[in-house]
């Protein structure tokens, strides 16, 4: 496999997080407002450097992505996803989803 070349810690914990995500963005009880920082933030504190240079690219572009919709609103806190248009909420999940491990 190659995880050999890398730490399996690191991947376990990002396999864990993905898990975690995903049953964030498939709790109907949470708003999609919440969903959109939620799901984001279930990888916080991955171990990047610790991945292979092409799954960290990755991560990167997409959280790249993510800040230039954030960057639209200038966001104080939380509570003002609330405010975000429903596109850019989707937009924002929709990426967030892909932060997860490919198969």
């Amino acid at each position: 496999s190659d995880l050999t070349m890398t730490d399996n810690d690191a991947y376990r914990e990002w396999n864990e997080m993905a898990d975690c995500a995903r049953k964030i963005a498939a709790d109907p009880a949470i708003p999609q407002w919440q969903k959109a920082y939620k799901i984001a933030g279930a990888y916080q504190g991955l171990q990047l450097e610790k991945l292979r240079s092409k799954h960290r690219h990755k991560i990167l572009q997409i959280l790249t992505s993510m800040n230039q919709i954030l960057a639209l609103y200038k966001f104080e806190t939380f509570e003002e996803y609330q405010h975000m248009e429903e596109k850019h909420l989707r937009d924002i999940i929709q990426m967030a989803k892909q932060l997860a491990p490919g198969k």
